[in-house]
């Protein structure tokens, strides 16, 4: 899960927890019309609702529906059909906390001016409302209970709208993500403006330099940051990252693919990390012992891409021992680095996609050792009916399996498959060997109920209802 999506479903969890324990509650299905709509207002109690992807509802809908509701939780996201005059509804709803926006199209600086009077908000999701501009960054830049505020792909903000942003006095939680025209100035005010920020995504954000990253490594509170796709970070700010944010527990640099050895090196100190991902990056094998040898604390580390990394170093992931999730695709590990990851006894998620020097020994030595595997990954490489096997017989939690293009494969070997109880999602595309009458029968013989195949010869639109299978 990116960082992203981490974070949202903390708050969301929170936010839910909240209004469904405590209060009225309504999720309405996106078939509804303003007509529809009206029916809510029979609940007069009601402070949570949810109109996601309701794209027949209108300004008039909405209008004669929030007036009459004590709201404290609203979420819009892909009401395509809204525009400002709907969200002068808000002025109506003094207690209102948590509001989504995301994909509102039509949604100007106009309904910001409209949000800027709400005292109580705590929670506010912009993505891609791509009409606001720095002049609706200056309209909410007064509330005084913000604490998330989620502008990815507001492809309109530039430095000046990040001034504004960097007066909101609560904020812990900023997503500029996408917001391409910020530069070095736009970090310098969040770095002084921001104490409280905890966390930052600035995912594609490539016209800062490393003069901006050492303005964000002042924020003391700082855990989560995000640089993937950052193109203009080098040596120099990881070293200001390293130096300032001691804090940090997470740290996105996929696709920084100005990152050397160096740069690993500089953020090699920072203790409290559980999370790094280097994918696509220059490191080389000096660099990936640098990390197993110093970030002992690491759950996730994706090196998933690093073509200069091989054995020498895979190896010694083994020091890692809290690690749950593991991303080598497209490495130059071999069997010698299976045998390393297999004694990782927390493991629950291992991509080995595309790693073309691992072969039937060293999967069915990892398979068999490692017993906790929720997500396994081994596309395109040495599968065979044997290791579906051994699969099927030593990852009782397997949820998720991944095989696509695994040509070795047949229907005989996916029928093992059918003791997996908990598996969800069974990857088969471009396994030439598979076909519309195997997976036919594993579904009608699988423990798992619900399981969706991914295969070109079966059509996923219409699943199988799953039968009890008989345990060996």
């Amino acid at each position: 899960m990116s960082f992203v999506w981490q974070v949202i479903t903390l708050e969301w969890k929170v936010c839910w927890t909240t209004w469904w324990e405590r209060s009225e509650a309504a999720v309405v299905g996106n078939a509804v019309t303003d007509i529809g709509l009206r029916a809510v207002t029979e609940q007069p109690n009601l402070s949570f609702l949810n109109l996601r992807d309701c794209n027949h509802i209108t300004d008039d809908g909405l209008l004669a529906t929030v007036v009459h509701l004590p709201l404290t939780f609203l979420n819009l996201t892909g009401c395509r059909k809204l525009t400002d005059a709907a969200l002068r509804a808000v002025n109506d709803l003094p207690y209102l906390s948590f509001l989504i926006l995301r994909c509102c199209r039509k949604l100007t600086d106009d309904s910001l001016r409209s949000i800027g009077s709400l005292q109580y908000l705590t929670f506010l999701h912009l993505g891609a409302c791509r009409r606001m501009t720095d002049a609706g960054m200056e309209a909410i830049s007064g509330l005084p209970r913000l604490r998330f505020l989620n502008l990815s792909a507001c492809r309109k903000l530039t430095d000046e709208g990040a001034r504004a942003v960097s007066r909101l006095p609560r904020l812990t939680f900023l997503n500029l993500s996408a917001c391409r025209k910020l530069t070095d100035e736009a970090l310098r005010a969040l770095g002084s403006g921001l104490p409280t920020l905890t966390s930052l995504d600035l995912h594609e954000c490539d016209r800062f330099s490393d003069q901006g990253l050492r303005a964000v490594s002042a924020l003391p509170k700082l855990t989560h940051l995000n640089l993937s796709w950052c193109r203009n970070v080098s040596e120099d700010g990881l070293h200001a990252v390293g130096e300032g944010l001691t804090g940090l527990t997470y740290l996105n640099l996929n696709a920084t693919q100005t990152i050397t050895d160096e740069g690993v090196r500089s953020v090699c100190g920072l203790r409290a990390l559980s999370f790094l991902d280097l994918s696509g990056s220059e490191v080389t094998d000096v660099g990936v012992r640098e990390v197993c040898c110093g970030l002992r604390a690491l759950s996730s580390l994706s090196l998933r891409e690093c073509e200069n990394v091989s054995d020498w170093s895979l190896r010694e992931v083994s020091q890692l021992t809290a690690l749950t999730l593991l991303d080598l695709r497209e490495c130059e590990g071999s069997d010698e680095t299976l045998r390393a990851v297999s004694g990782l006894a927390a493991l629950t998620t291992l991509n080995l996609g595309a790693c073309e020097m691992v072969t039937e020994e060293g999967l069915l030595m990892a398979v068999g050792r490692l017993r906790t595997l929720t997500h396994l990954d081994v596309h395109e490489c040495e599968v065979t009916d044997a290791v579906l096997s051994a699969v099927s017989s030593s990852q009782p939690v397997l949820t998720h399996l991944d095989i696509r293009g695994c040509c070795q494969v047949t229907d005989d070997g996916l029928q093992p498959l059918r003791r997996l109880a908990e598996l969800s999602l069974l990857n088969l595309n471009d396994c030439e060997q598979i076909t519309a009458v195997g997976v036919q029968a594993l579904l009608g013989g699988t423990a798992a109920s619900g399981l969706r195949v991914l295969h070109s010869e079966w059509p996923v639109e219409q699943p199988v209802a799953s039968a009890p299978v008989e345990q060996p």
